[in-house]
């Protein structure tokens, strides 16, 4: 395993001076679960790990660099650095995906024989790999306790650069569904470690190793177990909304060539300004009833709207379906250019062009085109129906509209796959089918005579 610093996550202040007497602090008990392991053969989803940070009051003292003699030598803890151990910062980053604690979370997992993807030691198609992850697994330390033993020459006082020490830490551990786009699991855990041989480093090493053992921890839970193997099943049913039908009144189907008269459609998307970011949406009625995604709008009361004529509103969320990834929105408008919205199933080799703000809000109204390369569910039990395509989108596009060679309205745009970490298209890219959306957001579209 890699060695680092502690020094990016963590601080020791208030030092004292070398006469005076530091105490360890207390190390609650760990009491090691039983170790879980995978039996060969068996299935597990794949998981990647998200990232880990520290939620500890900023200023905290949870620990020491105690006084005394070190363990088992007549070599000094601490001299003339004596003094508490505290938290740098409160709530913040202490390992991303890619940071030192992730190959410490690859490694104990790997050891129990579960299926981990987007390895930090990977140097190729990493992207990809994480891609496949159908869960993530965060990690918070909401606790920690630590004594410290910098170790000085016994006989001159030199610093000999290297510690010893014991340390114990609480961590909530969140398991995510990248197929229902919700936490799905919170674990708490805990582990200890003993850092008894002097190590250069040996902060990092301790805390890295504590981290570790509270992996281990997570590694013998029956429940993060049973999620990943599918006994577990907490999903909310795949279902439309429980709400009445709402009949909204849309337009006719188009039947002449979009390319003809690209702008009677392209009015109609519009830029969903958010707290931080945008994506995309389209008018389903002139009189300002509006389509989008989940993720874009549905857990907002109200985002803003803009249009191609640079007229900004404010929307009102109606209605949202988490698991369908839609929403349905309001602003106020009269006489709106309004998509009409097919019913008719798409054909693969069909052409189609989606519609959107892709990456920056200064690229509004953005077409690209492509074929329908599949018909899809999102996943391996029959779940939603979606539509691959390779049209060019990125990220912005989400809620934009998929339109077929008239104009009309045949999907949502909702997620594409990437490579590396600029996110950009490689032509797989899925859309909601329209009919699906309406039916989960319990919404009847009636076209209206123009």
């Amino acid at each position: 395993m890699r060695i680092r610093s502690l020094l990016p996550l963590l601080l020791a202040t208030l030092l004292l001076s070398g006469c005076a007497v530091v105490k360890k602090v207390d190390i609650p008990e760990h009491v090691p679960s039983d170790p879980l392991s995978v039996s060969p053969g068996t299935k597990l989803e794949p998981v990647a790990f998200a990232g880990a940070i520290m939620n500890i009051k900023r200023g905290q003292a949870v620990g020491a660099y105690y006084t005394g003699y070190a363990p088992n030598s007549m070599n000094i803890c601490n001299l003339n650095s004596a003094g508490e151990f505290t938290i740098a910062s409160g709530r913040h980053l202490v390992s991303d995906r890619e940071g030192d604690l992730s190959e410490y979370f690859y490694e104990v997992l790997d050891s129990h024989g579960y299926k981990t993807v987007g390895d930090p030691k990977l140097i190729f198609q990493r992207e990809e790999e994480l891609a496949k992850a159908k869960f993530k697994v965060a990690a918070r330390i909401t606790d920690m306790k630590i004594n410290i033993c910098n170790i000085y020459n016994g006989w001159d006082g030199a610093n000999m650069h290297k510690s010893q020490g014991e340390a114990w830490m609480a961590v909530e551990w969140s398991v995510y569904s990248s197929m229902d786009r919700e936490t799905l699991l919170r674990i708490p855990t805990d582990g200890h470690y003993l850092l008894e041989k002097p190590t250069g480093d040996g902060e990092f090493v301790l805390f890295a190793e504590t981290f570790a053992s509270a992996a281990e921890e997570l590694a013998a839970d029956k429940d993060f177990y049973k999620m990943l193997s599918g006994e577990l099943k907490k999903r909310e049913p795949r279902k439309p909304l429980d709400d009445n039908e709402l009949t909204v009144a849309g337009v006719p189907l188009r039947d002449m060539p979009f390319k003809s008269t690209p702008e009677r459609v392209v009015d109609g998307v519009a830029t969903i300004i958010l707290p931080s970011g945008h994506g995309s949406g389209f008018l389903i009625s002139k009189d300002g009833y509006m389509l989008t995604n989940y993720h874009v709008a549905g857990g907002l009361d109200e985002v803003k709207v803009r249009f191609k004529s640079g007229i900004e509103l404010p929307a009102k969320v109606i209605r949202a379906h988490k698991l369908r990834d839609v929403a349905l929105i309001k602003v106020d408008l009269g006489n709106a250019p309004a998509l009409a919205l097919r019913a008719a199933p798409v054909k693969v080799t069909e052409r189609v062009y989606a519609i959107g703000t892709p990456r920056l809000e200064s690229l509004s109204n953005t077409v690209s085109t492509g074929v329908v390369s599949a018909l899809r569910v999102d996943d391996d039990e029959g779940g939603l129906p979606l539509i691959q395509s390779d049209v060019d989108t990125h990220g912005g596009n989400s809620g934009g509209p998929l339109v077929d060679e008239n104009g009309n309205v045949v999907a949502i745009c909702v997620a594409g796959y990437s490579t590396d970490a600029s996110k950009a298209s490689i032509g797989l890219n899925f859309f909601i089918p329209i009919t699906s959306a309406l039916e989960y957001l319990r919404l009847r579209v009636v076209p209206a005579e123009e």
